[in-house]
């Protein structure tokens, strides 16, 4: 790849399912209404129909109940003994004696921490929940592990319509709970992003329907926070003057307006296993290091 890392690369451990000898097709694992379990629409691999549609051949997140879809239609098959080593052979997976090694670079953290905290763009963002949740003390604060369960299933950019909308974020919790996430590199709130993050509850609650709540959080940046000068409005106050007053800028009032209006409006709704929407912003240092999350 000429040098480039694999951002989100991971190791993968071997499966306590074992290795079977005939690999499952796309065709079955995914269309085929044989193995569409009671000829159900509830019980179809979403994740990959709309990830094929998008004509993305990538690494597909799939949900724990899509998984233990899957698993019925692979252990309907002959089970290998286990073995360090197997190959593929005249169309079929068998064990080999021969020892086979990586010998590329298996560096699993490509990103120091300090990059990783760094927020330049959105897509920082991402990389950061993606890399850490679970594990930072600053995320635990939006992801609330006491609360909400520990996280065992992690989607990035998730594929969710015809449309090919994406979620930005998509966490499931040992708890049964979606954590919904929506993530902006600025200060805003308005009805546009609200039914983004509507859009896609309503879709999480009609096809994951063994979930038990779904939690929709939208992450903000903090703005900055004195103007540097007269005419500059998108700033939390626009003088040392209404700082020390604390008197904030017009533009930040009309977005926390917005912000106190959505929490409740969101209700309205009634999307069924959804709670209340809860948003947090971020602050950073002057080097875009992000420093903690409050709730808003």
């Amino acid at each position: 790849m000429g040098g480039k890392t694999l951002t989100y690369r991971l190791f993968i451990e071997k499966s306590e399912l074992g290795v079977y000898e005939n690999g499952v097709s796309e065709w079955d694992a995914i269309e085929n209404p044989k193995y569409i379990k009671n000829s159900s629409i509830f019980k179809m691999q979403w994740s990959w129909i709309f990830k094929k549609l998008s004509g993305n051949r990538g690494c597909t997140a799939v949900t724990n109940d899509e998984f233990e879809l899957l698993k019925e239609i692979i252990i309907n098959n002959k089970k290998l003994s286990s073995r360090d080593n197997y190959k593929f052979e005249d169309g079929k997976i068998c064990i080999s004696k021969e020892k086979f090694e990586y010998n590329g670079n298996t560096d699993i953290l490509p990103r120091t921490e300090e990059k990783l905290k760094t927020v330049n763009y959105e897509e920082d963002l991402r990389i950061f929940f993606t890399a850490r949740s679970g594990s930072d003390h600053f995320l635990n604060k939006v992801l609330r592990p006491k609360d909400y369960g520990a996280i065992n299933f992690i989607s990035n950019e998730t594929i969710c319509s015809f449309g090919e909308k994406k979620i930005d974020l998509m966490f499931f919790t040992e708890k049964k709970k979606c954590l919904l996430i929506e993530l902006k590199n600025d200060f805003v709130c308005d009805e546009k992003i609200i039914g983004q993050i509507i859009g896609y509850a309503r879709w999480i609650s009609a096809y994951k329907r063994d979930l038990k709540e779904i939690i929709p959080i939208l992450i903000v940046r903090e703005p900055s926070e004195i103007a540097p000068s007269k005419g500059c409005k998108y700033y939390k106050y626009l003088s040392n003057n209404d700082l020390k007053n604390n008197s904030p800028s017009g533009w930040y009032e009309s977005v926390i307006k917005n912000i106190q209006a959505a929490k409740v409006n969101t209700k309205k709704y009634k999307i069924k296993k959804m709670s209340g929407l809860k948003i947090y912003s971020f602050n950073t240092n002057q080097d875009n290091i992000i420093q903690g999350f409050n709730e808003l």
